[in-house]
């Protein structure tokens, strides 16, 4: 981290395409969403880079449409380019977002450093490139329609991995592409309020 500069500037132009067919935008029960998305970073400042990401979200209605089967997937790059290498403010951070159940920015390279006087410096630097996927089940919890509660089933994996610091400086860090995952259930409420769930 400290190897960092201390200021950066970014000035980057990007662009993004969307095709949607889903029924719903905040709560889907079937169609499918596609977004790609890509910014270059290099027109001015001091960050050079190509970021690309893409996500996709496929939902299916099961047994006469109470049960509904939600996939999603993402993944996404970024590269320096110019002869530039990826600052870690501008890396990919993965965590809770992604994989629930983790800390903010769980997963990925971490620095393995240990000080002087014994104790270990373990911090998230973010990586350059992330996969990951969800599926998840919502069914029906036998309460009345009207209070529009309903169960959730779901599995998630991740996994980020690239980090552009260890080109720069003999630094420690722990960099692998195992997949980190999590599963679990949870309870959704499509409240006056919104839509909010609990897992």
């Amino acid at each position: 981290i400290k190897a960092q500069p201390r200021k950066t500037l970014v000035s980057s132009i990007g662009q993004s395409f969307t095709y949607d067919k889903l029924n719903n935008r905040l709560d889907p029960t079937s169609g499918y969403y596609i977004q790609f998305s890509q910014d270059l970073a290099g027109l001015g400042g001091n960050a050079k880079y190509i970021q690309n990401q893409l996500y996709a979200s496929y939902h299916k209605p099961l047994i006469k449409n109470k049960v509904v089967l939600h996939l999603i997937g993402r993944a996404g790059n970024i590269t320096g380019i110019m002869g530039k290498k990826v600052n870690l403010a501008d890396h990919f951070f993965v965590g809770e977002d992604y994989i629930r159940g983790f800390d903010v920015a769980g997963i990925g390279p971490r620095s393995l450093e240990i000080t002087p006087n014994g104790n270990t410096i373990d911090d998230a630097l973010g990586g350059t490139t992330y996969y990951g996927a969800t599926a998840e089940i919502h069914f029906p919890l036998g309460l009345p329609s009207e209070l529009k509660i309903k169960g959730a089933l779901f599995t998630d994996f991740a996994t980020l991995y690239g980090n552009d610091a260890k080109n720069k400086v003999n630094a420690k860090i722990n960099d692998s592409k195992n997949l980190r995952g999590s599963d679990g259930v949870g309870i959704i409420w499509d409240s006056p309020l919104g839509l909010m769930r609990l897992d």
